[in-house]
């Protein structure tokens, strides 16, 4: 099938397809053979939350998917190729921490279909305000005096489950800041931090914010921080004093905004 441009493959077979494009003065076409080996379907159910905090072994079962519930799946692959798990009765087996953090697809095929599912692996799933401080304490490496180099969630990838209520309590994630700041690969945070729509309240942050420094390809979504404070408000931000990543569906409410220097952008 063809719509706006874009070929779909319905089912296994080779088709012909001819394209033709009018420039105004002059109708160019073109042929071409298509060859599908075998359908690919992609899944647009919510995706499968893993957590490695857990240390669990995990399952996936592909029975409960209609594609595969006369015939047996047979294999599983991870986006870069590898094979992951094993099989029975239809129902997958694996490690989740042979995944990469963050949100991806598991193929799961039969030799006749391939069906792919969503899943997000977390480096932790949070509950409560003691959760949320070991971002910090446990998985941010800008702590380090050699840290690895800034990567795409680095620093871990993390969803929240639950409201978390600091009760006026601060949270740092490094404390320097301002002219200290001269390694972006010590002094950033670079991870993924998604609320899930849930609500962060009465935290006390540092002069510089949730971050101090957010890392490329960071990224902050889906969250509101409501009732929170600065300890010291001068050349801060919420998310941090420099920002690289992206923030997205978030809003914030402060009761309190002191500090005598340049405050900057709540963001």
């Amino acid at each position: 099938a063809v719509m706006d441009g874009l070929v779909r493959a319905v089912a296994k077979g080779s088709a012909v397809i001819t394209a033709e494009w009018n420039s105004g003065s002059k109708i160019y076409t073109a042929t071409c053979t298509v060859r599908v080996e075998r359908p690919v379907i992609r899944a647009t159910s919510e995706p499968i939350d893993y957590d490695l905090s857990l240390n669990a072994a995990a399952e996936l079962n592909v029975g409960a998917v209609g594609y595969f519930s006369e015939r047996s799946a047979a294999e599983a692959y991870a986006e870069n190729g590898d094979k992951i798990g094993t099989f029975a009765d239809n129902v997958l087996s694996f490690n989740p921490s042979i995944l990469p953090v963050g949100e991806q697809y598991i193929t799961v095929t039969n030799g006749l279909l391939d069906y792919e599912m969503p899943v997000v692996v977390a480096t932790m799933i949070v509950s409560d305000k003691d959760e949320f401080m070991k971002i910090k304490t446990e998985y941010f490496t800008g702590l380090r005096d050699d840290p690895p180099a800034p990567a795409e969630n680095r620093d871990g990838y993390f969803i929240l489950d639950a409201d978390i209520d600091f009760g006026g309590e601060e949270f740092k994630m490094y404390g320097l800041g301002g002219d200290t700041l001269g390694r972006i690969d010590i002094h950033g945070w670079f991870g993924t931090l998604d609320g899930r729509g849930h609500i962060i309240s009465r935290v006390v942050f540092g002069k510089n914010g949730f971050t101090d420094v957010m890392g490329w390809n960071t990224v902050i979504k889906n969250v509101g921080f409501v009732d929170c404070s600065f300890s010291d408000g001068v050349g801060s931000g919420l998310f941090g004093e420099f920002c690289y990543g992206t923030i997205d569906n978030c809003f914030f409410q402060f009761n309190n905004l002191k500090g005598t220097g340049v405050l900057g952008t709540t963001l």
